[in-house]
């Protein structure tokens, strides 16, 4: 039977390694806390930021979509992209939320992160919204004839599938050719 290795100061080493890994772990989980704290830093007053906190545990994606667009209309646009952000961190698999933040981020002028977000989104879950999304994008870049093709290649998906409505239609023609 082996004996435990032991320091003269009572040292083991096994028992070092299982405590710096759970060292490590909390280390990691205070730095995904981080995005968090920085939001809730932000309130006016430390009673918000704790009703903040308790409700973020449990905020479903189209309520941080909706409070988003609220505080992108109000012109904050700095605080939409941070609360689209949080959700995720939430909710790291919702390509909703993605699509949300790639739009925002593309009339921010922030092109090339809203096409590496809208392009996450599509990995996750591929939908009409999010290649339409991407069009944009493109667009907005200034890569109409690239924003053109995805536009052409979703008509042709929705057509094949039986799901090119008038809505599609008059979305796909919307909004060609650049602009936020």
């Amino acid at each position: 039977m082996a004996h435990p290795v032991v320091g003269r100061d009572g040292y083991r080493p096994e028992e070092f390694a299982t405590q710096e890994a759970a060292a490590m772990e909390e280390d990691r989980a205070a730095l995904r806390f981080l995005p968090r704290l920085r939001f809730l830093t932000r309130q006016p007053d430390a009673r918000a930021a704790l009703e903040l906190a308790e409700r973020w545990s449990t905020l479903p994606a189209h309520e941080a979509l909706g409070l988003s667009m609220g505080q992108a209309a109000k012109g904050d646009a700095a605080g939409a992209e941070e609360t689209l952000r949080l959700a995720l961190f939430h909710d790291p698999g919702n390509a909703g939320l993605r699509l949300g933040l790639a739009a925002l981020l593309r009339g921010l002028g922030r092109f090339e992160t809203a096409l590496e977000v809208a392009q996450a989104a599509l990995r996750l879950q591929s939908t009409p919204e999010g290649w339409l999304e991407l069009a944009r994008i493109e667009e907005a870049r200034g890569e109409a004839e690239t924003g053109a093709r995805v536009r052409e290649f979703l008509r042709g998906s929705l057509k094949r599938e039986g799901q090119l409505t008038p809505e599609w239609t008059l979305r796909l023609a919307g909004n060609q050719g650049g602009g936020k």
